[in-house]
């Protein structure tokens, strides 16, 4: 846990380095998880913060943590994005890729606690996900708001086994 808060500190540190002028974009907001494996469901809450710039026309890349809050357990992340401008409307759609101490469930039923044990003992730190924010839009000159982002993805290692659904409720950013 300390080295995710380390890397995650590292990368929030240098983007004002490698940043154009008025282009690094940061973020805060609250999000909702559900993670579903063969006999287990768990949902959570989370806040996130993120930084992110344009890399050419239409794409983008952001790096972010997230701290869930029940169970408080750290997570972080880097996304590539396709992030079209079209008026006020700031949609994007991509990847993210991350790694996550957030993928533990309850003990639940002693009938499939064995097994939901030893299922848990193989899920993979890291995770894939298709990333979409279909509810931003600019706010004045260098303010987004961005509604309901949705993240649908898994954990790699066994892909499919552990599932991971994650809706951002609402997250607001500024361009510095």
């Amino acid at each position: 846990m300390k080295n995710l808060l380390i890397i995650g500190l590292i990368a929030v540190l240098s983007c004002p380095l490698i940043a154009r002028d008025g282009d690094l974009e940061v973020n805060t907001g609250f999000s909702t998880i559900l993670y579903q494996s063969v006999y287990s469901f768990q949902p959570g809450t989370a806040l996130e913060t993120m930084v992110g710039e344009p890399l050419a026309d239409r794409l983008m890349w952001q790096t972010g943590a997230r701290l869930g809050l029940n169970p408080v357990k750290p997570e972080g992340f880097l996304r590539m994005l396709i992030a079209p401008e079209i008026g006020y409307w700031r949609p994007n759609v991509g990847l993210e890729f991350g790694i996550t101490a957030r993928a533990r469930f309850d003990e639940g039923d002693k009938l499939l606690r064995e097994t939901r044990t030893a299922m848990e003992k193989d899920i993979s730190p890291f995770y894939a996900a298709v990333h979409a924010a279909p509810l931003s839009f600019k706010l004045k000159d260098k303010w987004r708001l961005s509604l309901v982002e949705i993240n649908i993805g898994t954990h790699l290692g066994y892909i499919g086994r552990t599932m991971r659904l994650q809706l951002v409720l609402i997250s607001l950013g500024k361009v510095l």
